[in-house]
């Protein structure tokens, strides 16, 4: 019995050994294919220059007329508002001259922070209207008749303030008070007439728009 199995036990180990063999023997694997990838566009690169020479300059283009004119109309408004910066920083000066005379009308004495306040103030403003009249010597340049008629006004503001300093040192009597914001107030007035000299190199005052378009009505 035995011995008639034997050869069917044999062949089955053989089949099993044969199918164990299979299983481990693995198949190759086949290495992925790769696709190329595009070629990347070249930059093109700037034109060699010859040694020491440059690429030449962008020329900006040059102002055009219009340009040129919008130019010119801001240098004459800047001038204009100078002007009226001076005239009315000379008012404002009168007004605290003018101040300080009517109330040494009404005392015989002033009290010394009185007058300190208000001289402080008219100098502050115959300063600021100096200053602006300095401003204005842009605009006069070839110009001499409006130049000296900035010297006129730079002799006019240093007059005052000699005269302010001059108050300011004197008692607080009020007739002495009286004397020098008299003899100052007349000053400014003058002073404030002849601004209208300077103003006909902008300004036709006989114009009907005048008071509309000038400085008419930096002066009522």
């Amino acid at each position: 019995m035995t011995r008639a199995l034997a050869p069917f036990v044999l062949s089955s180990c053989l089949f099993l050994c044969s199918v164990v063999d299979a299983q481990n023997t693995k198949a190759p694997t086949t290495p992925a294919t790769q696709v190329p990838s595009a070629p990347k566009p070249k930059t093109a690169s700037p034109a060699a220059q010859p040694p020491g020479k440059q690429p030449p300059a962008t020329k900006s283009p040059a102002p055009s007329s219009k340009e040129q004119a919008a130019s010119g109309d801001q240098a004459t408004r800047s001038a204009k508002y100078r002007l009226a910066m001076a005239k009315a920083h000379t008012l404002h000066a009168n007004d605290h001259i003018r101040l300080l005379n009517k109330y040494a009308a009404l005392h015989e004495e002033i009290p010394a922070e009185v007058v300190q306040e208000h001289t402080d103030t008219a100098k502050y403003h115959i300063q600021a209207a100096k200053n602006s009249y300095a401003k204005l010597r842009e605009h006069a340049k070839g110009q001499p008749d409006m130049t000296k008629q900035l010297d006129a006004m730079d002799a006019r503001m240093a007059k005052l303030s000699a005269m302010v300093d001059k108050l300011q040192a004197e008692n607080t009597q009020a007739e002495r008070v009286l004397a020098h914001t008299a003899a100052i107030s007349a000053q400014l007035k003058q002073a404030h007439d002849a601004n209208e000299d300077v103003e006909d190199n902008f300004y036709n005052m006989d114009s009907s728009s005048y008071y509309t378009e000038g400085l008419g009505h930096f002066v009522d």
